[in-house]
């Protein structure tokens, strides 16, 4: 089977209905709790309150809404001809059995 140009393979990834798939506890509690109408309108009050507060001044608020919208941003970790990056002790690589959480 062909790999077609720009995208994924035909067939890759999990399959619909997985149980193997990660599972994330507060993400499908929230799924649940937002969900439907009343949900709808639940999340639409938080997210007129977070507005409130950062018009308001709350910075924290204002950086949310940007951090959602925008992305966090990067943090870029680099070194020059003069002071190049360098490990301040070993680099250690651990491999651990996932089966069993040993070394």
């Amino acid at each position: 089977m062909t790999k077609p140009k720009g995208g994924k393979r035909v067939g890759a990834g999990a399959p619909k209905g997985n149980v193997n798939a990660v599972k994330k506890p507060w993400t499908a509690a929230l799924q649940r709790h937002f969900g439907g109408k009343r949900g709808a309108d639940r999340l639409q009050t938080l997210v007129d309150k977070i507005e409130r507060m950062a018009l308001d001044g709350d910075l924290q608020a204002f950086k949310e809404i940007f951090d959602r919208v925008e992305g966090k941003a990067s943090i870029v970790v680099a070194g020059d001809e003069e002071r190049p990056l360098a490990l301040a002790g070993p680099l250690v690589v651990k491999i651990i059995d996932a089966a069993n959480g040993e070394e």
